[in-house]
C-alpha cells in the first residue's frame, strides 16, 4: 500500500533519526572531497586569472587533472557510496530498527560491481541524452529564427536588433533544454537504489527507474520530487546569498572604475572556502534526511507499479529486500 506525503515525511524522519550516523559519515566522506576538489579547482582559476592581468606565471592543466579526479571520484566512489546508503535504508525498512555500518559495508562491497555498471551505464545515456537535446535545441533555434531571417531579405538590422533577435531565439531553446534535462535526471531518481534492494544492473536498473517514476503514479512522484527539490535550493540557496552578497556588493562598487582582478575577486577568496564549508555542511545534512525521504517515494512507485501489475493478473516478480 502506498503512503501520502505526511506518512513519507514522518517515515523518512524516523529512518533518518535511526541511521544519523550510519548516513551521515559516509556522505561527509563522498561530498567533502567533491567539495574539496571543486574548491581548489576554483582558488586555481581565480589565481590564475590574477595572476594572467599582472602578467605573472598560469598554472596550465591543473583544472583538466581536477576535472579528471572529480570523474574518477564519481565514477568509482559513487557506486560505494550509493550501495551503502541504500544497505542501510534497507536493513531499517525490513527490521525497523538502525542498520549496523558493518553489515551495510559488506552489502555495499558486495553490490559494488551492480552499481559500477549501472554508473557507467548512466554514463553512456548522458552522453547520448546530451547528443539529443543538442539536436533539438539546434532545431528550437533555428525554428524560432527563421521568421527574422525571412524579413533580414528585406532589409538589413542593425547590431543591436540582431542581439536582440539572437537572445529571444536562444530564450525557448534554452527552456526547453533546461526543462528535458531536468526530466531526464527527475527519471533516474530512483536508480542509486535499484541495484541494492532487487539485484538489478546497468540497462535493467537503469531503465526499471524510468519504469517506477512513470507507472508509479507519475504525478505523485512529480509532487514528492519536485518539493524535495524546492526545500533543498532554497536552504542552499540562502547560504550562497548571504556569503556571496558582498562580492557582487563589490562588483556594483567597481563597476564605474579601473578596478584590477585582484580588487573584485579578493572577496571570493575568503567567501569561497566558507561558503563550500557552511554550504556543504548544509546539503550533508539535508542529505541525511532526504536520501530516506526518496527511498519512501521509491517504495511507494514500486508498490504502486506491483498493484497494477496484480489488477491485472501479472506475475509479479520478487527482490531480496523489495516491496
Amino acid at each position: 500500500m502506498t503512503k501520502s506525503l505526511s506518512e513519507v515525511f514522518s517515515s523518512a524522519w524516523s529512518m533518518a533519526k535511526k541511521n544519523f550516523i550510519a548516513l551521515f559519515v559516509p556522505t561527509v566522506i563522498y561530498v567533502g572531497i567533491l567539495l574539496l576538489l571543486y574548491s581548489i579547482n576554483a582558488s586555481c582559476e581565480m589565481t590564475n586569472v590574477i595572476r594572467l592581468e599582472q602578467g605573472g606565471y598560469v598554472q596550465q592543466g591543473v583544472s583538466v587533472w581536477i576535472s579528471l579526479a572529480m570523474l574518477a571520484v564519481s565514477v568509482f566512489l559513487a557506486p560505494l557510496y550509493s550501495g551503502f546508503v541504500t544497505a542501510v535504508l534497507r536493513g531499517t525498512s525490513v527490521t525497523g530498527t538502525p542498520t549496523p555500518m558493518r553489515a551495510a559495508w559488506s552489502a555495499a562491497r558486495a553490490n559494488y560491481m551492480k552499481y559500477l555498471l549501472t554508473t557507467l551505464t548512466q554514463i553512456l545515456f548522458a552522453f547520448v541524452f546530451a547528443m539529443v537535446i543538442a539536436i533539438i535545441a539546434v532545431a528550437v533555434f533555428f525554428a524560432s529564427v527563421f521568421q527574422n531571417l525571412t524579413a533580414w531579405s528585406v532589409y538589413s538590422p542593425d547590431a543591436w536588433e540582431t542581439l536582440a533577435m539572437l537572445f529571444s531565439a536562444m530564450l525557448p531553446a534554452i527552456i526547453v533544454t533546461a526543462v528535458l534535462g531536468w526530466l531526464y535526471q527527475f527519471s533516474q531518481t530512483f536508480v542509486s537504489f535499484i541495484p541494492g534492494m532487487e539485484q538489478k544492473q546497468g540497462f535493467r536498473a537503469f531503465f526499471s527507474s524510468f519504469r517506477y517514476i512513470y507507472r508509479g503514479n507519475f504525478l505523485k512522484n512529480l509532487g514528492h520530487i519536485l518539493l524535495a527539490g524546492v526545500i533543498q535550493f532554497v536552504i542552499v540557496g540562502l547560504i550562497a546569498v548571504i556569503f556571496f552578497l558582498p562580492f557582487f556588493m563589490n562588483i556594483g562598487m567597481n563597476l564605474d572604475s579601473f578596478a584590477t582582478a585582484e580588487q573584485v575577486l579578493s572577496p571570493l577568496m575568503w567567501e569561497l572556502p566558507l561558503f563550500m564549508l557552511v554550504g556543504g555542511l548544509a546539503s550533508i545534512l539535508l542529505s541525511v534526511f532526504f536520501l530516506p525521504y526518496y527511498f519512501e517515494v521509491y517504495l511507494n512507485a514500486k508498490a504502486e507499479v506491483g498493484r497494477k501489475q496484480a489488477a491485472k493478473g501479472a506475475v509479479i516478480p520478487q527482490y531480496p529486500y523489495g516491496r
